[in-house]
């Protein structure tokens, strides 16, 4: 994310999908229906975001229209086979994950309702982040893992979530409306 962000040209517009309550200005709306023009942004970060949402295809197809031609989205997903994100799942009942992602459903999908390109990919092994402000349970389940590792050769950690970042490599004359008219028929 820190090297997409170091190549921004100068007045490079970034979309943070997904921040919350937000640090800065920032605007309410759903992924699934961005309230931005086409081609606004030359990088949208999208760190856990999309495993929220209610409909994957709606949202990565907004992500695209938004994105600048040449743009790029840095999505981080956790992997729904991990450890990790049963815990997370079984101990915050959900926790407002709507989505199960493994790599290659998010790779099928993209490439069913995008033009976007897959530039780089990346296991990132488990953090158990949301643990937040109970960092003494987060030591104590990374000292768990630890413990399994080391004692039957067996990493937990390992493939937690994926990384990718893709790149808008067709411009607006994609065929946008052929991908809504399908993207309305499966809603159906």
């Amino acid at each position: 994310m820190h090297e997409l962000l170091m190549a921004l040209p100068p007045g490079g517009r970034v979309l943070d999908l997904g921040c919350s309550k937000g640090s800065f200005r920032f605007q309410h709306g759903a992924a699934e229906e961005l309230p931005f023009p086409d081609e606004m942004f030359d990088l949208i970060i999208a760190n856990f975001v999309f495993e929220h949402t209610s409909d994957f295809a709606r949202a990565i197809s907004e992500a695209e229209r938004v994105l600048a031609r040449g743009g790029s989205l840095y999505m981080s997903v956790p992997n729904a086979k991990s450890f990790e994100d049963e815990l997370y799942r079984a101990l915050f009942a959900g926790g407002g994950h709507r989505q199960r992602f493994g790599l290659e459903t998010i790779l099928r999908a993209v490439y069913a309702h995008t033009g976007l390109k897959l530039m780089a990919f990346a296991d990132w092994p488990a953090g158990f982040t949301f643990f937040e402000h109970r960092e003494g349970l987060r030591q104590f389940t990374l000292a768990v893992v630890d413990v399994l590792r080391r004692s039957v050769n067996a990493d937990i950690s390992l493939r937690s979530n994926f990384i990718l970042t893709f790149q808008k490599v067709a411009g607006p004359a994609t065929d946008r409306s052929r991908r809504s008219a399908r993207i309305a028929a499966e809603a159906r």
